[in-house]
């Protein structure tokens, strides 16, 4: 196209006003910040919360815990009484005079022996099948042989259901006094 004298040659770019103030600028620019800052945190919390309510731990049974007298209804071992001198010590303070006459045994206590063995690995194996069977045993030294005792009872009736059970197993039990 041919420019006749007197027109301006036509410009590529247009620009356009600026009406609006630079403070407002800021001003939208902040409030799109703080908007997006809001939306972020509520997303958060939603989730926070859903996330407790699903993720919340089933609750469990509390532990039994035993009395002295439950606790010594079997002869106490040397493991036994560092547990309960450990409890102890979590519990109040006890009088030492108490908690050796708790653990000292009163009357007579019916000890089951499911086997007595010349050397101390042949009692161990019985242990360890004793426990794989589900009863607790543990080896005790007499008279230069290793038996192994599989509980102490004061109630002779308990010693002899813990023998059937042994002889049910097919050791030799049998109840000792002390």
């Amino acid at each position: 196209m041919d420019l006749q004298e007197g027109q301006e040659q036509p410009k590529e770019h247009i620009d356009l006003p600026q009406s609006e103030n630079k403070g407002l600028v800021w001003l939208k620019n902040l409030f799109i910040i703080i908007a997006l800052l809001l939306v972020i945190s509520a997303s958060f919390w939603i989730s926070f919360n859903l996330g407790k309510k699903i993720l919340t731990p089933v609750k469990k049974e509390p532990i039994r815990t035993l009395s002295v007298e439950e606790y010594i209804q079997v002869a106490p071992t040397e493991e036994m009484i560092a547990v309960y001198e450990d409890l102890k010590a979590e519990t109040k303070k006890v009088e030492p005079k108490a908690v050796k006459k708790a653990l000292k045994p009163r009357g007579t206590l019916y000890r089951v022996i499911a086997g007595t063995y010349g050397t101390k690995g042949s009692a161990q194996s019985v242990v360890a099948t004793l426990k794989s069977s589900g009863i607790d045993s543990f080896v005790v030294k007499r008279s230069g042989k290793y038996a192994v005792q599989a509980g102490a009872y004061r109630s002779k009736k308990n010693a002899q259901n813990q023998q059937n059970k042994l002889l049910k197993l097919g050791f030799s039990a049998r109840i000792v006094d002390p």
